[in-house]
Order: C-alpha cells, then structure tokens, then sequence
C-alpha cells in the first residue's frame, strides 16, 4: 500500500533539505514509522521513522538506486517482534547495531559474518532505497536495528 503524495496528506515538499544521516535498504526492507511499516520503496519525505535515540527521525530526502553492491544476508532480524522470516539481504557497508551483555556498537553489516549472524554472498546488482535522515541515529528495519551513515558537511543538502 502506498502514501498518498504529500500534498493530499498537507506536507509540503521543500526543494532543497538538510541531511545529517545515510541509510541505504533493499526496497522490500520494512522500515518501522510512526504510521507502522512500511516498505523503504513506499516511504517519502517528511515520514517520520521510530529512532532509537530520538524517539522520530524526520525523513528529509528519498532516493532509488540501482547498482552492484557487496551484500551479505543477515540471518533473522534481532528484533523478535519485527524479525523477518528468512533474514534481510543487506549491503555489506551498511552500519547495523550489535549489542551484547557487555556493550553495544554499529558493525557494518559484513561483520556480522565472524559472528556466524549473516552470510556473505558478493556482489549483486540491487535497487535500493536512500533514506536521508534529518539526524543520526539508528531506525528499525527489517528486523534489525539500522544505524545511519553521517553524511559530510558539503553533501548535507539534497535537492
């Protein structure tokens, strides 16, 4: 099911945005939103994704890409409740939060591998979703806990 545009939902789409965080997620993924899930290719500016940190995150700019990607396959999420069945394909790059007894950290998503979590798989050609984050911080997705890339300063505007 998709969103309506925003102007029948009464946003407003500014031209240019400020950026402060990168997500990158096969189109499937199911993103966790103040409206409930979603899929990431469904999402548009101005959703509001459930952040760990922040309670919302804003999202600021949505983009699709189409490129070959190092992946790995994340076995069943963490996340009992949200965990898809199967497990998620990844990019390899993308930070995912691991935590354990003792700590907790963004481990890109291939060295989940060592930890016998995922399983590497190379290079496929995927589309993916960009989701430009108002703020850094971490988004439930597909079960797991998806940490933001920073952007740096001169890519923080998108138009």
């Amino acid at each position: 099911m998709k969103h309506e545009p925003a102007a029948v939902s009464g946003r407003r789409r500014p031209s240019v945005k400020a950026v402060d965080g990168l997500i990158l997620l096969p189109s499937s993924a199911v993103v966790q939103t103040r409206e409930g899930g979603l899929p990431a290719e469904h999402l548009m500016p101005g959703d509001e994704l459930i952040a760990r940190g922040q309670g919302y995150v804003r999202l600021s700019h949505v983009s699709r890409l189409r490129q070959q990607v190092r992946t790995v396959w994340v076995k069943d999420g963490f996340l009992p409740d949200m965990a898809p069945t199967g497990g998620v394909l990844l990019p390899a790059h993308q930070p995912v939060l691991r935590r354990d007894v003792r700590h907790e950290m963004a481990l890109p998503a291939q060295a989940l591998a060592s930890l016998g979590l995922a399983e590497e798989i190379g290079l496929r050609q995927l589309t993916l979703i960009q989701l430009w984050l108002s703020a850094v911080d971490t988004i439930y997705a597909a079960g797991l806990e998806i940490s933001a890339i920073p952007v740096a300063d001169r890519d923080r505007r998108v138009a």
